[in-house]
């Protein structure tokens, strides 16, 4: 019974994934399972605009908040990681969706690693995404974005604040 009313609920969710699965060719070790995973291979081989065709596949009412989380270290073995790494934010950012996007950007805390976080942080925030260093900040930054948005549609409907 419990597996049945699962179905019932999921079922539809669980095709849907399936569909967007087989329409943008994700890569082979990837994850349906919230959270999506994508092996870092999967998206040097793409360049990272899979992140950008999963995001626009995605039924629009079906997530509020996408979260993109990226371990850098994983990615610095790859052949000019810097621009492996700006092409996947490049492609997040470009992703249209009414969610509201945030990066994690996790690394090691070395020297070369702060500078390289740094000048992808400066990128994305530059384009409008907020950026964590780690999934503990990303509660109290996505509580920080709700009560703006939500202040500024209170304003707006008021007349008082343009967008």
């Amino acid at each position: 019974l419990a597996v049945s009313h699962f179905l019932s609920v999921f079922g539809h969710l669980i095709i849907q994934l399936i569909e967007i699965s087989n329409a943008i060719g994700l890569p082979p070790g990837s994850s349906l399972k919230n959270p999506i995973d994508i092996p870092a291979n999967g998206l040097y081989k793409t360049r990272g605009k899979i992140i950008k065709d999963l995001i626009e596949e995605i039924p629009r009412d079906l997530f509020g908040v996408i979260l993109l989380h990226l371990n850098m270290e994983s990615f610095y073995n790859y052949p000019e990681p810097e621009k492996f790494l700006q092409n996947i934010i490049q492609a997040f950012d470009e992703a249209d969706s009414t969610a509201a996007k945030v990066l994690v950007l996790v690394s090691s805390g070395s020297t070369e690693m702060t500078t390289f976080r740094n000048e992808l942080v400066k990128q994305s925030i530059a384009a409008g995404i907020p950026v964590a260093s780690n999934l503990v900040n990303v509660g109290p930054m996505l509580d920080n974005i709700y009560s703006y948005t939500e202040y500024v549609n209170k304003e707006m409907s008021k007349g008082g604040v343009k967008h």
